[in-house]
């Protein structure tokens, strides 16, 4: 069914989200399918494409017909994919980052959860991807990392933010990054 299946080109906003929600808690919980997601043509640019919003690049903004909804969803679906080692290759080869750097130093903190939410998500995702020398250069937002500090306590509470349960390797991993 998944190779069927690309979010982005077909069905309504709604849609979009929801199947960019059920690709990412499928990601969430298996790296065979996540590498089975990351292997159907045109998935990792279409979910790409999904996390760009016009609130980060306003240029963008009438070429994206999806709610912020399924920009948080992409984002999450990305965080997700790029969990698994074996996933990031196809995600760095797909220029992931390129999108997510300007969500995570974005113009969107300070709005609203979601978009604490997305800049939080694409430093993380971004630490996955970047090369270790390319590491010591990235600079994060003070409030990106106090973000990324309470998904950490939220991890270790058990507690969810922002409808997302948030899992302790995946908020460990990059810190220590």
């Amino acid at each position: 069914m998944i190779s069927h299946v690309c979010p982005t080109q077909h069905g309504r906003p709604g849609d979009q989200q929801a199947a960019t929600c059920a690709l990412s808690n499928c990601a969430a919980n298996s790296n065979a399918v996540a590498l089975k997601i990351v292997a159907v043509p045109d998935m990792v640019q279409g979910l790409t494409e999904l996390c760009v919003c016009g609130d980060v690049d306003p240029d963008l903004a009438a070429q994206t017909a999806h709610d912020p909804r399924t920009t948080v969803s992409a984002i999450g679906c990305m965080d997700n994919l790029s969990y698994y080692e074996e996933v990031r290759p196809m995600l760095q080869e797909e220029k992931v980052i390129d999108v997510l750097i300007p969500i995570m130093r974005g113009g969107m903190l300070g709005r609203h959860e979601g978009s604490r939410v997305m800049a939080a998500e694409s430093a993380m995702i971004v630490t996955r991807l970047i090369s270790t020398n390319d590491l010591e250069e990235l600079s994060v937002e003070r409030e990106v990392l106090a973000t990324i500090m309470h998904c950490l306590r939220c991890a270790i509470d058990g507690e969810q933010w922002a409808n997302f349960a948030w899992r302790l390797g995946d908020v460990i991993e990059p810190l220590y990054r």
